[in-house]
């Protein structure tokens, strides 16, 4: 009889550790050539519980779960979930994010992910114009990808001005209870 895991943490180990390094899903995934780490070599560094060599690698966050790796396994295991798992896992947490985030491409995906939200939060969709600017501020990367604002003002393609959706402060509200149920879970 399986013990029953505990903790997330518990529960990716169980779910990793039916890997036995066949390597189909590192042989069939499109990205492979732009990762510092296969799928396969993220899968044992998850057996291993070495979480820092996942963080550390751009592999996490190069992946963009087109399930090839998943389709693949013969184990059948739910790659792309432990992905997102370790990935929502350093979303919400202040703590991984100070140790993670402080350069490269995991400080500004989380830059990114942060602005979305907000952005999301403040009118129900994205409004691209100010995604970018605030983007591009925080980063530091000022006139990041300007050439191409008046070409896409011209083919009516950049709003003006934002749009948000109706019922706004409803969906805020129920925005701020996930927040604050995040907050108590983690």
């Amino acid at each position: 009889m399986q013990a029953h895991p505990h903790t997330e943490q518990d529960e990716l180990k169980v779910m990793g550790a039916k890997c036995y390094q066949c390597g189909k899903c590192s042989a069939g995934c499109p990205l492979a050539s732009q990762m510092e780490l296969s799928t396969s070599q993220m899968m044992r560094q998850l057996q291993l519980g070495n979480y820092d060599a996942i963080y550390r690698s751009n592999s996490l966050w190069v992946c963009v779960a087109c399930e090839t790796c998943q389709s693949r396994c013969p184990q059948e295991i739910k790659i792309v979930e432990i992905w997102d798992t370790l990935r929502n896992r350093l979303f919400a947490d202040k703590k991984l994010q100070r140790k993670y985030a402080t350069k490269g491409a995991v400080r500004h995906i989380l830059l990114a992910h942060k602005i979305f939200l907000s952005n999301i939060y403040t009118f129900g969709r994205i409004f691209e114009p100010m995604l970018a600017a605030i983007y591009n501020l925080r980063s530091g990367d000022l006139f990041k990808d300007a050439s191409k604002g008046p070409s896409l003002l011209v083919k009516g393609k950049l709003p003006l001005l934002p749009h948000r959706i109706n019922g706004i402060k409803e969906f805020q509200r129920i925005f701020k209870n996930v927040e604050k149920y995040r907050a108590q879970k983690g």
